[in-house]
């Protein structure tokens, strides 16, 4: 198993915090769809928060930008601090600031003048990649060519240093093995763990000391969780939660009143029983003589509920993070849904605790998406009924009307 420290999680929720937070001393511009390109000889003044199935960004922008989508490609200049999510992210342009990336496949090849954090599973800092300041890398497979000024911190399963140079320390924790090879130049010292001692070619040059402490599992193990799975967690859980509050912002808005509504503990027994009775009454259904078809669609919905509630819930997660400092107006804004979807989704590595606080958000979201569902369907149908049956009603008075005035 991929196994990684908890308190390291806890310090990464801690960046992603102040990640988020939106200065608000800027304007934001916020995008949503298929496709989002920003092109070059383009300049955007403000900050940039968008989501898409595919961001282009070639152009310049002076404010913060927040990119998530399937594939985020940026080539590029920006003059503050860049955050992209996606399942494949490549990083070509010019950061005059501060560059995080969460996602599947990361490609970095551009000039970051200030500091740059990297989570994701196949993470690549290319010979053409120049980076000013430090670098935090949390991956499956980490390799870099690319020229940094700072230290290097690694956390990964396989990394490899292929060329390039480090202007600090290096400072790997690996899962399976470390490599040194080509021209690589490391200025300060190499600190790592690993299962046995790292490879340094003779053409590699480490100016400092190097430091190795082997890597042991113990029972202490068990308060580990896995990495990998951890961050498709997060990529699985940020995806959706944007995709609901970006696609349907009319009916998020609806569940999120109604989850938010006065009662909430009466709310959440309401969401355990529906939870539970629901594919219970289904199973009876098709046992019953009413037949087979109607459980089935019984339990379709039931799954779609599931589905969307799943959803929901890290955006309320969202929700009570931006009330709880004062940021009503922007509670739906991508960048605390994102935040949200991350916080709800660290919270996992809580023995019992966050277990639940996700089942009792969970349970809340389901509720809401119930309710919306009742209201949709069931009250628009009651007020169809009544719509229909009033036009026969008056015109039966109407002729009852005429019947008795025409009579002598």
């Amino acid at each position: 198993m991929n196994k990684i420290h908890i308190s390291f999680f806890l310090s990464v929720l801690a960046v992603c915090f102040g990640l988020f937070m939106p200065d608000v001393t800027h304007a934001m511009v916020i995008r949503g769809g298929e496709t989002f390109e920003l092109e070059a000889y383009t300049t955007l003044e403000d900050d940039l928060y968008v989501a898409g199935k595919t961001v282009s960004l070639a152009g310049t922008t002076t404010g913060d930008v927040f990119a998530v989508g399937s594939e985020v490609v940026y080539s590029g200049v920006s003059t503050e601090d860049m955050l992209f999510a996606g399942g494949k992210v490549n990083v070509t342009g010019l950061v005059q600031g501060d560059l995080r990336v969460l996602g599947g496949e990361i490609t970095l090849s551009g000039h970051v003048t200030e500091d740059v954090v990297l989570i994701g599973g196949t993470i690549q800092i290319t010979e053409g990649a120049v980076i000013d300041g430090d670098v935090l890398v949390v991956g499956e497979y980490v390799s870099s060519k690319g020229t940094i000024g700072g230290v290097v911190e690694a956390y990964t399963r396989v990394a490899e240093f292929t060329g390039g140079s480090v202007g600090g320390s290096l400072r790997a924790y690996t899962r399976e093995s470390l490599s040194v090879t080509g021209t690589t130049r490391i200025e300060g010292s190499l600190e790592y763990k690993a299962p046995h001692e790292a490879f340094v070619s003779e053409t590699a040059s480490i100016e400092g000391e190097r430091l190795y402490t082997p890597l042991q599992t113990s029972r202490a193990d068990k308060g580990k969780v896995d990495l990998v799975k951890l961050i498709e967690l997060i990529l699985i859980t940020v995806a959706a939660a944007v995709t609901l509050v970006f696609f349907f912002p009319a009916h998020t808005r609806a569940m999120t009143d109604i989850a938010l509504r006065k009662g909430n503990l009466i709310n959440f027994v309401k969401g355990f029983l529906i939870l539970i009775f629901v594919p219970i009454i289904s199973l009876l259904v098709m046992v019953t003589m009413v037949g087979i078809v109607p459980g089935l669609i019984m339990l379709f919905v039931y799954f779609v509920l599931v589905c969307v509630a799943l959803a929901l819930a890290p955006v309320l997660a969202g929700i009570f993070l931006a009330r709880s400092f004062k940021k009503t107006s922007e509670e739906l804004s991508l960048a605390w849904v994102s935040f949200g979807a991350i916080a709800f989704t660290l919270i996992s590595i809580l023995p019992f605790i966050g277990f639940a606080v996700r089942l009792l958000v969970f349970l809340l979201a389901f509720y809401a998406v119930t309710v919306l569902l009742y209201e949709h369907v069931w009250v628009q149908r009651k007020k169809q009924q009544i719509e229909d049956e009033k036009p026969h009603h008056d015109t039966k008075e109407t002729s009852e009307s005429e019947t008795t005035t025409t009579t002598p």
